[in-house]
């Protein structure tokens, strides 16, 4: 398997890996959500339940009928609170019996608190309402008909809305005892007042009536409850305790349950980790281990090449992955360098085989280059000789041309006194029989001098012949680009040659003045002669 792949399929697996871990957060996250929701519930429930009391003692604090319509919305809104965790119950698989309870305790406290509305409507929810007015209405009905002059019956009724109001505070029963002890004084007193007959019966009527009207608030103040745990408000506190019970569970069952499952994921987020961790390390171990194999056999081949500069050691390129194309590589590259020595060594061959015919042309070429030196040298002292004939005969003509030019003086000069003197005329003509003799011997010697430059110039055209055999050797031996003594040879021929051309072309150059000067001075003989 290709390496590439190796790493593609551990990436696989760790992508994987992480998003298995993604999804049991996500379903952790959900699940906690559930939870969380009910939760919030029981808390939303609690928080109801606590403006349910709320509203039932400022209802009973300020009998406001008010405080009963909040009382009621609290109570929609604590019903749907409990639906709603009822059915977050049965998502998270817990029993809806304490929900079920709950709904039916919260019915009953709301039965009782309507009953406890209906009782206090019936007391009165004002001194003018209800038992509280006919009490009130009773009461001035009655001193009404005392007056304001009968001082003993006004402090016995005086004392009866004492005992009223004391009951009404405190809602002891002892009251109820007095105020009863009290009125049947008072009506004692009534009948053994001054007023007829009628008055008094009217007087012991609305007295009894008084006291009817009384027993009858205080019958329904009992039932309301004369204390926090008796009648209806007992029966409300009692249920509201349920309530709270019920709450008490419904927190311990939903932390309970958060407890199992926070403690359920951890050890499903360990093992899910612990079986992840040991898959993708045993993947990896399996991926190094086998790259470090090929590399430590690619490794171990290169070293033995390198330790023994042997290119014949065979590598192992078993295996299809990267590793294994680089060691065929490698293999190749070393065959390549095999082929690569094996060509370098036959140029070697060559190569001396070329150094040695180089030596030996060399060799020929130093002994033709000493010959060239002796023939320059010969050359050399020609031309010597020759420069001296030149400056001799340069000379010799300079002499014939100063006696012609004399003869011609005296020539003019006997032309002139020919008439005069016949003895001048008979020296003139020895003298130019002996210039013509001297002309003549001119004449021999312009030939000589011809001679020995065509000499010359047959050894300026061999010296020429030379210099340009001895360049073509310098270019064949620059070409071929050898040692360094060849070089060192190669260049001292290329200064011989060099300066023989020199010496060649200054001795054509020579030649060819010295020809033109003895054409001219042919031609000078030629025409004195004629």
């Amino acid at each position: 398997m290709l390496i590439k792949r190796k790493l593609m399929l551990n990436t696989t697996i760790s992508v994987v890996a992480m998003l298995f871990m993604l999804w049991l957060l996500t379903f952790t996250i959900s699940s906690l959500e559930n939870n969380i929701q009910v939760a919030r519930h029981i808390g939303k429930i609690e928080s109801h339940v606590l403006q349910l009391r709320r509203h039932e003692k400022d209802f009973i604090a300020r009998k406001d009928m008010a405080y009963v319509d909040k009382y009621q919305d609290t109570t929609q809104k604590l019903k749907a609170e409990v639906d709603a965790l009822a059915l977050g119950f049965q998502k998270v698989g817990l029993d809806s019996a304490e929900t079920t309870a709950m709904q039916s305790v919260l019915a009953s406290y709301e039965q009782a608190f309507t009953e406890l509305a209906n009782t206090q409507q019936v007391i009165g929810l004002h001194p003018k309402d209800g038992l509280y007015g006919s009490l009130r209405s009773a009461v001035h009905d009655v001193e009404t008909l005392i007056g304001k002059d009968d001082y003993q019956l006004l402090s016995g009724m005086l004392q009866l809305r004492r005992n009223e109001k004391d009951f009404m505070l405190r809602l002891d029963e002892k009251y109820v005892t007095r105020l009863q002890n009290n009125t049947a004084k008072l009506v004692e007193a009534v009948r053994a007042s001054g007023f007829d007959e009628d008055k008094k019966s009217n007087i012991v009527t609305l007295l009894n009536s008084y006291q009817s009207a009384f027993l009858n608030l205080v019958n329904e103040q009992r039932k309301l409850g004369l204390t926090p745990d008796q009648g209806i408000q007992g029966e409300m506190r009692a249920t509201i305790h349920r309530v709270d019970e019920i709450l008490a569970r419904l927190i311990t069952i939903s932390s309970d349950e958060v407890a199992q499952y926070t403690s359920f994921v951890e050890r499903l987020a360990f093992i899910a980790f612990f079986i992840i961790l040991v898959v993708a390390i045993g993947f990896a171990s399996y991926i190094a281990k086998s790259v470090l194999i090929s590399i430590r056999r690619l490794q171990t081949s290169m070293l033995a090449i390198s330790q023994s500069n042997d290119l014949t050691i065979e590598i192992d390129a078993s295996g299809n992955d990267e590793l294994s194309e680089m060691a065929k590589v490698f293999e190749t590259m070393v065959q390549n360098f095999r082929n690569l020595i094996v060509e370098v060594n036959q140029s070697v061959t060559t190569l001396n085989d070329a150094t040695q015919q180089v030596a030996n042309n060399i060799s020929v070429t130093n002994q033709g280059v000493a010959s060239q030196i002796q023939e320059t040298d010969m050359v050399a002292t020609a031309v010597t000789e020759m420069v001296a004939t030149v400056d001799e005969i340069a000379n010799n003509t300079q002499e014939a041309a100063h006696k012609a030019e004399l003869t011609n003086e005296n020539a003019s000069q006997g032309k002139q006194g020919v008439d005069h003197t016949k003895g001048q005329i008979s020296a003139l003509s020895e003298n130019l029989a002996d210039s013509e003799q001297i002309v003549q011997e001119l004449a021999k010697d312009s030939e000589t001098i011809g001679s020995v430059l065509d000499v010359i110039r047959g050894i300026a055209e061999q010296t020429n012949l030379l210099a340009l055999n001895a360049a073509i050797a310098m270019a064949i031996k620059e070409q071929s680009a050898v040692a360094t003594e060849v070089n060192k040879h190669v260049v001292l021929i290329r200064d011989v040659a060099e300066q023989s051309g020199q010496m060649a072309q200054q001795n054509e150059q020579m030649s060819h003045e010295l020809s033109e000067q003895a054409h001219k001075l042919q031609l000078e003989v030629n025409r004195f002669t004629v």
